[in-house]
């Protein structure tokens, strides 16, 4: 997981200054737009991975062998069908992708296309390398999962530049992400292989099982749907009510924010076969420890993170990729309260996703984003900018933030909303947040050094702060310590 943390970040802060010297501008922000079409083809995805992690890793805590080899068998079997419509749905797409994104005669359209077509494939590729990959973590190789995906990140990270200064432009984005999809695939396929030879496994494929199995992807399917539309759209309207020099300003400035945030949530993501595991087990008093020290370190976390992009984030741009690529502090304050929120009810989602609630996540996710999806459209149109990042923002606070805190306490069983008891202990760590941003956001930050040296007197002030002030923080900060401690004198 560091691994990928890492390369993740040299992906934001070497790579795309790359891009930016050696691909157009305007074709940039096409390509950044049509990348939303290709996330499209996820939507036939109904999250097969994610389910399969889910019901494989109670069937393992079981020691059901056959119910795994059924589970394995259906799964692989819907994949393969998604991975034919995808190809097929992409190469039917990339004929229209002119008059999707409102391309301008000044782009290379001949040049977008082609990279849309290997960016299509590299897609299909990373489905079917959701099955293996769910499969893998259901199994409890959760290890083994995060190598190959970091071996994945280190092989497309290294492969850009190269591909960039060799003169192969825009294209040297989808090449390097084919060939670092493919090498996962070989490596997962090969690992699933052995970990199925060794714990006996056989695929079952069973008619009235797979139909019975099936019935649960019409809840995610529909829930992805929605999702991949309104998570994928916001660029292409970007596109067409503003302009492509404005998708890239918009897509740099959230960059980093997406990048960080994103890591934030992902081991949550990564506990889901191990929370449900502890489900099978019956281990209901260790589920509710786990799930409080979670939901506030997550929390907590998520406040310093926001605290210091409202705080530094105009300075990364600027260093960066240049003050003219920022969108404004009044969007960037947006956007950061944004990504907390939403990465927070991710993390509750997680939770409660691995609990066994799937239908309930999904129905959620459909009518939230379904809002979000009108409202993106309508105020996009008449608001411009302002319309487009204030939708998904409304439909986190009003529904997900809402629904998520009261499910998650009720599936382990406890009569407080979770929200009440880990909001409240994190206000003293939200008046730091507040205070630090507000000061280290008024300092002059020239070059990278400062920017450096800055961030990192941040950290240490808040951190000190936090455990000077808050005895929850204190408490769970030794708590974890002492886990730790424990891990370390077994091994």
């Amino acid at each position: 997981m560091y691994v990928n943390i890492f390369v993740g970040i040299l992906n934001g802060l070497v790579i795309i200054p790359l891009y930016l010297k050696y691909i157009d501008l305007g074709l940039y922000g096409a390509w950044l737009a049509t990348g939303n079409i290709l996330m499209w083809l996820t939507i036939i995805d109904p999250g097969v991975g994610d389910v399969l992690s889910q019901k494989v890793a109670e069937s393992y805590a079981k020691n059901n062998r056959d119910e795994i080899g059924k589970q394995l068998a259906s799964s692989m079997i819907l994949s393969s069908v998604i991975v034919l419509i995808a190809l097929s749905g992409g190469i039917s797409l990339m004929f229209f992708i002119d008059n999707i994104v409102n391309v301008s005669p000044s782009i290379d359209i001949i040049i977008l296309k082609k990279a849309f077509f290997y960016g299509t494939i590299g897609t299909s590729v990373t489905l079917f390398g959701y099955f293996l990959g769910g499969a893998i973590i259901g199994l409890q190789r959760s290890k083994e999962q995060g190598l190959m995906g970091s071996i994945r990140g280190i092989i497309s990270f290294i492969l850009k530049p190269i591909f960039l200064i060799m003169g192969f432009g825009l294209l040297a984005v989808p090449y390097s992400i084919v060939i670092g999809s493919v090498i996962y695939l070989i490596l997962a396929n090969f690992v699933f292989l052995q970990i199925i030879q060794k714990e006996k496994i056989k695929l079952i494929l069973d008619y009235k099982y797979f139909l019975s199995y099936s019935k649960i992807f019409i809840y995610t399917f529909s829930s992805k749907m929605f999702s991949t539309l309104k998570n994928n759209v916001d660029l292409i309207l970007i596109s067409r009510f503003v302009n492509l020099e404005m998708v890239a300003v918009y897509e740099l400035t959230r960059r980093p924010m997406k990048i960080l945030y994103g890591f934030t949530s992902r081991p949550t993501a990564a506990l889901i076969a191990a929370f449900a595991n502890l489900k099978g087990e019956g281990n209901k008093a260790k589920l509710q420890d786990i799930t409080e020290k979670i939901s506030f370190l997550s929390l907590a976390g998520l406040i310093f993170i926001t605290s210091g992009f409202i705080a530094f984030n105009k300075d990364l741009i600027s260093v960066w990729v240049g003050p003219d690529l920022f969108i404004g502090q009044t969007f960037n304050l947006i956007l950061a309260l944004f990504f907390m929120f939403k990465t927070f009810t991710y993390i509750l989602a997680n939770l409660t996703y691995s609990l066994g609630n799937i239908k309930g996540n999904s129905l959620v996710e459909i009518s939230g984003n379904s809002i979000a999806l009108i409202l993106l459209f309508v105020l996009g149109y008449f608001f411009g900018i302002w319309g487009i990042i204030l939708s998904p923002f409304a439909v986190v606070v009003f529904v997900e933030l809402v629904y998520f805190p009261k499910k998650l306490s009720e599936l382990i069983g406890v009569s407080k909303n979770i929200i009440y008891s880990i909001g409240f202990t994190n206000i003293i760590i939200l008046m730091i947040g507040a205070i630090c941003s507000m000061f280290f956001y008024y300092l002059s930050i020239k070059n990278w050094g400062q920017l450096v040296l800055y961030s990192s007197l941040f950290m240490v002030v808040f951190l000190i702060s936090s455990f000077s002030f808050s005895g929850k923080f204190r408490q769970t900060i030794k708590s974890a310590r002492m886990i730790l401690l424990r891990k370390a004198s077994t091994n």
